[in-house]
């Protein structure tokens, strides 16, 4: 992330749960900075207009299984009560690939004609995170 700074002199930025906050690296220009922290807030008091500052940290991938209470089929049962006599079907266990926040890919699959949800294998297979340039205008609301 680049933060081009206008008139703040103070910055605030929440960095991801998911990321190792002994990973992250903040820069101010050229030179290497170690911020203080205020939860998942990194926090720089002594920013100037003009400043280039950039926060890099690596992407973290981590998988996680979860198991539906009901078969596929049966998922309109989630919400009602189907009386005592009802055993519990075998459920199924997903397995959920997340790249950060991002579900990149689930298996098993569902055979059905539903769209192929989550099939991101460019995403799931990539080191980098797709960049994307965009312009944020923040107001600094002290007096």
């Amino acid at each position: 992330m680049v933060i081009r700074n206008k008139t703040a002199r103070r910055l605030s930025v929440r960095i991801p749960r998911w990321a190792n906050k002994r990973a992250v690296q903040v820069k101010l220009g050229t030179e290497r900075l170690s911020p203080s922290w205020l939860g998942n807030y990194v926090i720089l008091d002594t920013i100037r207009p003009g400043d280039r500052v950039t926060i890099t940290f690596p992407m973290v991938t981590t998988t996680e299984r979860y198991t539906l209470k009901w078969k596929l089929n049966q998922l309109w049962q989630e919400s009602t009560d189907p009386g005592s006599d009802w055993t519990n079907p075998t459920p199924t266990t997903y397995t959920m690939t997340f790249k950060g926040n991002t579900l990149v890919n689930v298996t098993p699959r569902d055979g059905g004609k539903g769209l192929p949800l989550y099939a991101r294998k460019v995403m799931l297979e990539g080191t980098v995170a797709p960049m994307k340039t965009v312009t944020r205008f923040v107001a600094d609301t002290t007096p």
